[in-house]
């Protein structure tokens, strides 16, 4: 999979308009959403719990799949006043179509998570 890219100072930035789809397994526990601008290559989540249920977890399914199983990495923005951690995640699948993040201890404030995706060249 190719998005275009382009650098815009010293930053790189993609020109995909078309966001991923985010899907959750159990819609009655939890709501997600993309705060902003969501591309396959990196976005933010923002997600409240309802129910503290143990299979609490969400999907991104990207538009297009990887050539090979790309590197994902998430962190959680600490400026929401919740006490959580990253610990608290789970990476629960991965292919080249879709990454699963679930939740080891649900917590009932929710969370603003960060993910960005790398494609790895063989």
């Amino acid at each position: 999979m190719v998005i275009p890219a382009a650098m815009g100072g010293s930053h790189i930035t993609t020109r995909q308009t078309t966001p991923p789809v985010l899907s959750t397994t159990f819609p009655g526990d939890i709501a997600v959403s993309f705060s902003v601008n969501a591309t396959d290559t990196a976005g933010i989540v923002d997600v409240a719990i309802i129910n503290t249920a143990t299979n609490v977890e969400f999907t991104i399914t990207f538009n297009q799949p990887y050539p090979t199983q790309p590197v994902v990495v998430v962190s959680i923005e600490a400026d929401l006043g919740v006490a959580a951690s990253i610990s608290d995640l789970s990476f629960r699948s991965m292919s080249m179509s879709q990454f699963t993040l679930g939740f080891v201890t649900p917590n009932a404030a929710g969370m603003r998570i960060h993910y960005h995706v790398l494609g790895l060249s063989t």
